[in-house]
């Protein structure tokens, strides 16, 4: 399921306080057209209706190809220096966030255990368009 909400925003360049549109999640699957706003670059971006600054909203977000299998998670660089977030994840052969007690991964559903993790999101754009050239070549 895609997640998008509208939060209020401060303009960085002029000060002017505006609402803007923020993805959280994007299933591909259930919601086709929302993969050409990604391509597009309009994903989480804040335009200023005053002076027409923008900028990227650091947002985590979570893209979805349930036919494809597979996911990617975005998150803000600075998340990095929080010991509190890398505590989520693990280096050994188990999925790479850890799942929370009590969460059930419906079979065929595993690949969401093993999200590919960019800290950029047009790393994020490019990850997808590799799997779609794959998938496309009959390679995925």
């Amino acid at each position: 399921m895609s997640v998008k909400e509208t939060v209020e925003a401060r303009c960085p360049a002029c000060g002017e306080e505006s609402s803007a549109t923020v993805w959280r999640s994007m299933n591909v699957t259930q919601d086709p057209d929302a993969k050409e706003l990604l391509l597009a670059g309009t994903v989480n971006v804040f335009q200023c209706p005053k002076c027409r600054y923008e900028s990227m909203l650091d947002i985590d977000f979570l893209y979805h190809d349930m036919e494809r299998k597979f996911c990617v998670q975005y998150y803000p660089y600075e998340r990095l220096s929080d010991d509190g977030f890398l505590v989520n994840f693990t280096t050994d052969a188990g999925p790479a966030i850890a799942v929370p007690d009590g969460m059930q991964v419906r079979p065929g559903m595993e690949y969401l255990t093993y999200p590919h993790i960019v800290f950029e999101m047009g790393e994020l754009v490019r990850y997808v368009a590799f799997r779609d050239r794959l998938f496309e070549l009959g390679c995925a």
